[in-house]
């Protein structure tokens, strides 16, 4: 991977950190996936819109639709080796069915397989307006829909999130239909031998009191090796953690919650949000005492801060007061974006374990894919090995394009 890389040390009170900063090019990017207004799609038709992309290994996987074509297409498409395909767009049929796929915000990777929330409001009549798919091979698997019955519940999903999977098995979040006009969410797998509560509202809080509550799109699912791992708040304090249920033991453990303290310290946190686990490692956004904010991760010997916002350079935080955006973390590796108070566009830089270098990899102004950047979006399952999957806003061509940097 080729990058600019001018390092200086820092040393900070959660380590030696080597920094980099300058101004990046072209050469910066492994490849472009996908280009506005440029990039063809095997069904025909150009690109019109990019949106929301993930990574795994080498294949990303991202939304694009084409408004420029007859018919307009939309749907989700992966690429690997500059090779792009369709894994199910709005020309696809639901299995079984004479109706087609109308939308596919949510998704989630499996290696090769991509597990998808897919909407078809022309059954809605008939019960079935959206479900869970497993795409792999060409094939689509059923998983559920808003046709079935929740687990140990009277009611029928009412709609889908977060899905995730790992070596066929499935999580998702999950609305069902409690009375005449409540809905509850709850978290949901299926580990082969068919459709299983996690946790739902009734679930008592792991490692406190009360009961969970979930906010859908917070909740944050992820399931690895037959454990599942969510976000949800105690109906008692309102406190967010993170958690997981082991399925060999059917036991949940706390990764975080209200009583984790701040590394080194005896504080807890004024709030936590940004969740990410993927690979063994877990991270997230934090604030504590006076102002005072980072990223804290735990890559399986505990909870540690690997970043400050005091330790960015001031090129990319003049002001010295940042807000950290997004966060997207996989085995090793963490990759997040931040905006300075004064300069309100955001940053990308890559944390890596293995050296403890932060490596500073795109910012606004900075040259890439034909354009200037303006703006930077990361998914939550963004980054693989050290590469990152990246849709960025250019200021020259005002277009978007994914790129893996």
């Amino acid at each position: 991977m080729k990058r600019l890389n001018v390092f200086s040390a820092l040393a900070t009170a959660i380590g030696l950190l080597v920094m980099s900063s300058g101004i990046l090019a072209d050469d910066v990017v492994q490849r472009v996936v996908a280009i506005e207004g440029r990039t063809e799609l095997p069904t025909g038709g150009q690109i019109d819109s990019i949106w929301r992309a993930s990574l795994d290994d080498q294949r990303v996987v991202f939304n694009a639709g084409s408004w420029s074509s007859y018919p307009n297409i939309e749907g989700l498409w992966s690429e690997e080796a500059g090779r792009i395909k369709a894994i199910v767009d709005t020309e696809t049929l639901v299995p079984g069915s004479i109706i087609h796929f109308s939308d596919f915000e949510e998704y989630g990777q499996d290696g090769d397989a991509t597990v998808f929330v897919g909407s078809y409001p022309e059954w809605c009549e008939a019960g079935a307006c959206g479900g869970i798919f497993v795409h792999e091979d060409g094939q689509y698997r059923f998983v559920t829909d808003t046709n079935q019955q929740a687990p140990d519940r009277d009611g029928n999903f009412e709609g889908f999130w977060q899905p995730a999977g790992d070596n066929g098995q499935t999580a998702f979040v999950g609305a069902v239909r409690i009375g005449d006009y409540q809905t509850r969410d709850g978290v949901y797998a299926d580990l082969g031998d068919g459709l299983i509560t996690v946790a739902d509202w009734e679930t008592p809080t792991p490692g406190g009191t009360g009961t969970l509550n979930f906010h859908r799109d917070e909740a944050v699912v992820q399931i690895e090796d037959g454990i599942v791992y969510f976000g949800a708040y105690s109906s008692d304090m309102g406190e967010r953690g993170y958690y997981g249920w082991d399925s060999a033991t059917e036991e949940f453990f706390v990764l975080r919650d209200g009583n984790t303290l701040v590394p080194g310290t005896s504080a807890r946190f004024n709030w936590t949000r940004g969740d990410s686990y993927c690979g063994g490692t877990y991270a997230f956004f934090g604030d504590y005492g006076n102002d005072k904010s980072g990223i804290f991760a735990d890559f399986g010997s505990g909870l540690e801060q690997i970043v400050s916002s005091t330790d960015l350079p001031a090129e990319d935080a003049p002001s010295g007061h940042v807000w950290f955006n997004e966060l997207t973390v996989c085995g090793g590796a963490v990759a997040f974006t931040f905006s300075d108070r004064d300069m309100h566009a955001p940053t990308l830089y890559l944390y890596r374990r293995s050296d403890k270098s932060l490596t500073r990899l795109l910012g606004r102004g900075d040259s890439i894919a034909g354009g200037q950047v303006e703006e930077i979006e990361i998914g939550s399952r963004a980054v693989s090995g050290e590469s990152v999957a990246v849709i960025v806003n250019l200021t020259e061509t005002w277009n978007r394009a994914l790129v893996v940097l």
